[in-house]
C-alpha cells in the first residue's frame, strides 16, 4: 500500500498524508486523526528512498575506512553506529583496504 493508497482510503490528498506523516499543523485534527488511524491498520510505513528522493536528504551518514579488520576503526565504529542510531541517522561503511600489504 502506498500512499496514494491511504489518501484514496481517507477521502483526501496524497498531500494531506505526506503532511500528516510529517507532522504538518496544518491539516485538521479529526482528518489527521483518521489517516493516523488508516496508517496504524495498514502498518504503513513511508519509503525511505521516496523521502530521500523528494528532498534531496537522507539519514544516512557514509565513512570509508582503511581496513575493517583493525580493532581501532572496529571500536569507534560500533560508538558512531549506537551515537547515529540514537537520533535515527544510519551508518553506511566501506572498506578501502584492496588487500595488498604495504611492505
Amino acid at each position: 500500500m502506498n500512499m496514494k493508497d491511504i489518501a484514496a482510503r481517507a477521502g483526501v490528498s496524497s498531500a494531506t498524508v505526506s503532511r500528516v506523516i510529517n507532522g504538518s499543523p496544518l491539516v485538521r485534527v479529526d482528518t489527521a486523526d483518521r489517516i493516523r488511524e488508516i496508517l496504524r491498520e495498514t502498518n504503513f510505513i513511508p519509503n525511505p528512498s521516496a523521502t530521500t528522493l523528494k528532498y534531496g536528504r537522507s539519514k544516512t551518514y557514509g565513512l570509508v575506512i582503511p581496513d575493517l579488520r583493525n580493532p581501532f576503526f572496529t571500536e569507534i565504529l560500533a560508538e558512531l553506529e549506537d551515537l547515529l542510531a540514537e537520533t535515527d541517522y544510519e551508518l553506511l561503511i566501506a572498506n578501502s583496504q584492496t588487500g595488498t600489504k604495504l611492505v
